[in-house]
C-alpha cells in the first residue's frame, strides 16, 4: 500500500487517514511462511511541521506450535509510530529514530512489516507450558505420559 506524502510534507496541518490490508503471507520467517493479512488503521499527519504517522495493525498468525507442531491460530496486535522525513543529503537511510520517504510515496508494507519482525515472537507456541513431543515416540506430551519406555 502506497502512501502519496507529497501534501502531507507540504501542508502544515494536512493529515491522511490510513485503512486497508497488507498481505505478508510470502513472507519468509525462519522457513515458515505465518504471516497473513495485516489489518491496519491509523493516521499520518504534519503538526507543526513534522511529520508523523501512527497505525495500529492487527495481524493474523497461522502456524504450527514449534514444540508440539499442533496448528495454531492467533492475532497480535500492536501500534507503529514512526516519524517521517524527506530524503537529503542530511538524512541517514539507516537511522532508527525516523523513516526516510524517498520519492513521492511511502511503502506502507515495507514500514508495517519493520515493525512485526522488531516486535514478534522468535517461535510460536500452543500455549505457554507446552510440553512438545516424545524425543522417542512422538507422542504429544500434553496430552499424557507415553508408553515408549523413555524416562523423563
Amino acid at each position: 500500500m502506497l502512501i502519496d506524502t507529497v501534501d502531507l510534507f507540504k501542508n502544515e496541518g494536512y493529515q491522511i487517514n490510513i485503512e486497508g490490508e497488507l498481505d505478508f503471507s510470502e513472507v519468509d520467517y525462519y522457513g515458515d511462511h505465518p504471516f497473513r493479512k495485516a489489518v491496519v488503521v491509523g493516521k499520518a499527519q504534519n503538526k507543526g511541521g513534522i511529520v508523523s504517522m501512527k497505525v495500529e495493525v492487527d495481524l493474523a498468525i497461522e502456524t504450527e506450535c514449534a514444540r508440539c507442531l499442533a496448528p495454531l491460530s492467533r492475532h497480535k496486535k500492536f501500534k507503529v509510530r514512526e516519524t517521517l522525513v524527506r530524503q537529503s543529503e542530511e538524512t541517514d537511510s539507516d537511522s532508527e529514530t525516523y523513516t526516510v520517504v524517498s520519492g513521492r510515496n511511502l511503502d506502507l508494507g515495507e514500514v508495517v512489516l519493520r515493525a512485526i519482525l522488531l516486535d514478534i515472537d522468535m517461535v510460536f507456541l500452543c500455549r505457554e507450558d507446552c510440553k512438545g513431543l516424545c524425543p522417542v515416540c512422538g507422542a504429544d506430551l500434553n496430552e499424557g505420559m507415553c508408553d515408549c519406555g523413555k524416562e523423563s
